[in-house]
């Protein structure tokens, strides 16, 4: 047996080295295998191999279905089944008998037959059950599966272990058969002792002369789909024996037409054209089959295929069938649609771009994103993370429709809808329209009517409406710090999407100095004095149509500042301001007059018994004088006319010395005063008659040195006399 096998193996060897350019086709995976060939993996290289050329030959004459003879027992529980084989009996080529096989026959007690017929189509592969005869019963085993593909005149089969002992495959030489079925022929086979037969069919005779065996005979140019009686006549010297007859049908035509009319994720709708009443369909794929019936009427048969994978690539086989017997078949390769892209949302966007992304679904779908009228093909990304495509040039503050579709095998899915919206621009003319000590107001363009506006600062945001009308957008931001920065962005706002943002920094104006008022002044000059607020707000002091910048002082205290160069006894008005950032404060206002000038030619112009009597001339109008004296002060208002002042000063002690300090008034500021010594003396009339000597005359200081001794002799003072001198 193994010895048998050994030769055997070899023969085929030898018959697959021969036509192994056509038996063997290297390729990348099984799915490039011709129909009726097997996928067999060598060496890590995948074959396409045809089991009609290579297969293993069995020649076990005690196989045969005629053979009783028990006493020898076999069991094909003990061969190693391995691919495909091809069964003979003697010389001649054998195939497993379809009906059930007697118990204690082929050379086994449980003969094993097919439960069903053979392919009739070349190269046709089949699966069929086997069952095991036993104890009465044809089904007493279990069934099993066998592959059986017809080749040209034989079958070969891929038969499996059988589920114990003594089981065993029978082989029979075939009766009068049809063995093979094309549109226009049907290929008979039978047993024959003798060489000379008769074949009759459709009205006509054919005489056949062949050797003794197995005979194999075509009968040609028949019509597709049509059912034939053949009755085969054995003939012994020209005497013809009763015959055997038999009635066998062409394979049908294809269906024409055949092809895709629609999908979706989960269906492929399939149509194709009606052949006849009598022609029903087999739809082949995926491994199963449905069977279809004819139509009503005379329109294209639409089928259905349902609960498929989407995106997916579908083989379908139509058969047409009649009589059982299916058409060569008609293949279309066809695929479900994609399934919609996940997650398909916008990831930004500024004022001419949207980014979209969504999942990606695999390395072999890509995308359509269809918008406005136009699409864009974007290929699957590498790697597993999502797909982000960006559509730019666009217009700003605009809501877009997208569609996506996820494409396979050029197939569309059904798609899905987004909408998203650009940013809208960024409001122009961002300005600081005014400012106080607790607001600011803004002002912007209006940008249309669906546009409205986000101001940001301070961590606060504040919604603000498109105004009605075309004009400006004026807005006050209020209870705000005095002289703080403010840093406040404007976003646009359109359909809940900011634009980028303009940024203006204001700030608010400072307070006012408080304790504004002055310190002192004289007649040149005033000095004001008001307190610091801190050290990032400077002053300017503006009076007289001048200008004058102050900084801020180091330390705490108030600050000072002496206004110099001024007019004698004038009134200014100050408007002091606070400056925080070139920022104004309101201004505060404050009027001070500059001390007046002394009155000048301040003297005594005369005396009597008890008074004094003092002169000085006027100033203006709208200078008055204090005169102070001994402890007590005097008002005098300026006197009409141009005149000196003459006042007298009465009640006073003879023989004293008075003080008198004379201030000019201006507005109840008085001048520094002008002092003057005055003694109040009796007066004396002092007659002398000096003899001097003839020959000069003294001079008047040496005259003026004489009286002064005169006067100290007799006690007087030399400033409260007048004295005549009389020269001779």
């Amino acid at each position: 047996m193994d010895h048998r096998l050994i030769l055997f193996g070899l023969s085929v060897f030898l018959q697959t080295t021969s036509l192994g350019s056509v038996a063997a086709v290297s390729c990348t995976g099984c799915d490039c295998c011709a129909s009726g060939t097997e996928c067999i993996t060598t060496n890590g290289v995948v074959q396409c191999l045809d089991p009609c050329v290579n297969y293993t030959v069995l020649n076990d004459a005690w196989r045969s279905t005629k053979n009783t003879d028990n006493s020898v027992l076999h069991c094909d529980r003990n061969i190693v089944w391995s691919g495909w084989y091809r069964f003979y009996l003697d010389q001649t080529s054998a195939q497993m008998p379809e009906k059930c096989v007697a118990e204690r026959r082929c050379g086994t007690h449980a003969p094993l037959w097919i439960n069903g017929t053979h392919p009739v189509q070349l190269n046709e592969i089949v699966t069929r059950n086997v069952f095991g005869a036993w104890s009465g019963s044809c089904f007493y085993f279990a069934s099993m599966t066998i592959q059986i593909k017809l080749c040209s005149g034989y079958y070969v089969y891929k038969v499996q272990l059988p589920s114990g002992c003594s089981l065993a495959y029978c082989t029979e030489i075939p009766p009068f058969k049809a063995l093979a079925l094309s549109e226009t022929s049907i290929t008979l086979q039978w047993s024959a002792t003798t060489t000379s037969f008769v074949l009759q069919y459709d009205g006509t005779e054919t005489n056949i002369n062949a050797a003794a065996g197995a005979v194999t005979y075509t009968v040609s140019s028949l019509t597709a789909g049509t059912k034939y009686t053949f009755t085969l006549y054995t003939v012994n010297g020209n005497v013809r024996d009763s015959g055997q007859q038999l009635t066998a049908v062409t394979a049908p035509q294809n269906a024409e037409g055949f092809k895709k009319l629609g999908q979706d994720e989960t269906s492929i709708t399939l149509q194709w054209n009606k052949i006849n009443n009598s022609t029903s369909f087999v739809l082949q794929y995926d491994g199963k089959e449905t069977n279809i019936n004819v139509p009503v009427g005379d329109g294209p048969v639409i089928h259905i295929v349902s609960s498929l994978t989407a995106g997916t690539k579908y083989t379908f086989t139509l058969f047409s069938v009649f009589e059982n017997v299916k058409s060569s078949g008609n293949q279309l390769v066809a695929v479900t649609a994609p399934q919609n892209a996940g997650g398909f949302t916008k990831s930004g966007q500024n004022e001419s771009s949207i980014t979209l992304q969504w999942n990606k679904i695999n390395n072999s779908t890509s995308f359509v994103l269809q918008f406005n009228g136009s699409e864009t093909n974007i290929n699957a990304p590498v790697g597993d993370g999502p797909v982000t495509h960006t559509v730019s040039s666009l217009t700003a503050g605009t809501k877009y429709t997208f569609r996506l579709f996820s494409v396979f095998e050029n197939v569309r899915s059904s798609g899905i809808q987004f909408e998203a919206v650009t940013a809208p621009q960024n409001a122009e003319g961002f300005k600081k329209l005014g400012q106080d000590e607790t607001s600011i107001t803004l002002q912007w363009n209006k940008i249309n009517n669906s546009t409205s506006f986000v101001l940001q600062y301070d961590g606060k945001e504040t919604n603000i409406n498109a105004p009605v009308g075309d004009g400006p957008v004026n807005y006050t931001v209020s209870s705000l710090t005095a002289g703080t920065r403010y840093t406040f962005t404007l976003f646009s706002l359109f359909e809940n999407v900011k634009s980028s943002g303009n940024q203006l920094v204001a700030v608010t104006a400072p307070q006012n100095a408080g304790g504004f008022t002055k310190s002192g002044q004289n007649e040149s000059s005033i000095t004001l004095q008001w307190n610091k607020i801190n050290n990032s707000t400077s002053f300017v002091l503006q009076f007289n149509g001048s200008e004058t910048n102050i900084n801020a002082p180091v330390g705490d205290g108030p600050v000072t500042h002496t206004v110099s160069s001024l007019t004698a006894g004038t009134k200014y008005t100050f408007s002091l301001f606070s400056v925080f950032e070139n920022v104004r404060s309101s201004g505060i206002q404050f009027e001070a007059v500059t001390a007046p000038l002394n009155a000048e030619g301040f003297k005594k112009s005369g005396q009597y018994k008890s008074s004094i009597t003092l002169q000085w001339n006027k100033i203006n109008n709208s200078t008055s004088f204090v005169l102070q004296c001994d402890g007590k002060e005097t008002n005098f208002n300026a006197p009409d006319g141009d005149g000196p002042v003459n006042y007298t000063v009465s009640s006073l002690t003879p023989r004293t010395i008075y003080t008198f300090t004379l201030f000019s008034v201006f507005e109840n500021v008085r001048s520094s005063g002008v002092q003057l010594v005055a003694f109040l003396e009796p007066n004396y009339i002092i007659r002398m008659k000096l003899q001097f000597n003839s020959q000069r005359l003294l001079s008047d200081s040496e005259m003026q040195d004489v009286l002064v001794e005169f006067f100290k002799v007799h006690g007087l003072s030399q400033f409260s006399l007048k004295v005549h001198i009389i020269k001779p």
